[in-house]
């Protein structure tokens, strides 16, 4: 069975967190005022205070401007948390009115629309990756000594004895063509999102 909220739970969560907080502070220095009171009636009865109910005692007059200013913000800050709740109940309403609950065809549009706009990203993530990846000159030889050795690993991966080289040798014009095909695909899609055929993407000139 489900437990009903407290009177004062739904009181805390209808006045916000900051009206909350203040009235939270608000209870605490009331204490802190009545406990004052009551040390001011055991000094008046001839009783001894300790060094930290003296200090308490000397707080008096901050901790009664406090409470005055909590008062003075409690009540606008009140009626401003209910203008809000009662702006935030009719906008809610008039958007649940307005935005009825969409058909399947819209819904398989808006998947549609979220698919194109993800391969928009990544086509344009493509382009600056490959526009922005100048390496220096120096670097040139490195890159084609790596390359090599990766091309060799792939096509050595599995043929780990002598008398496969020459089967290498003959696989190497096909590896070639995929490396070329590669490079026209790359092409293909740059050319396709340039910035004269993409709104709003900046030119590399």
């Amino acid at each position: 069975m489900a437990s009903t909220m407290s009177p004062s739970c739904s009181e805390s969560a209808a006045d916000g967190p900051v009206l909350n907080l203040m009235n939270k502070r608000l209870r605490a220095l009331r204490k802190k005022y009545n406990r004052i009171l009551q040390m001011e009636a055991s000094v008046a009865q001839g009783k001894t205070l300790n060094k930290e109910q003296e200090e308490v005692l000397r707080s008096r007059p901050g901790v009664v401007a406090l409470i005055d200013e909590y008062e003075k913000l409690r009540s606008p800050l009140a009626a401003a948390v209910q203008e809000e709740l009662v702006l935030a109940g009719v906008s809610a309403s008039g958007t649940s009115a307005e935005n009825p609950n969409p058909t399947p065809a819209e819904e398989a549009e808006d998947a549609s629309s979220s698919i194109d706009s993800a391969v928009e990203g990544l086509l344009a993530l493509l382009y600056f990756g490959c526009l922005f990846d100048v390496k220096p000159q120096s670097e040139f030889t490195s890159m084609m000594l790596m390359r090599t050795h990766e091309r060799v690993c792939c096509l050595t991966y599995d043929y780990v004895t002598d008398d496969a080289v020459e089967l290498l040798g003959r696989d190497g014009p096909r590896y070639d063509l995929c490396s070329r095909r590669n490079g026209y695909f790359k092409a293909t899609v740059l050319r396709n999102i340039s910035p004269e055929r993409t709104p709003g993407m900046p030119s590399a000139r």
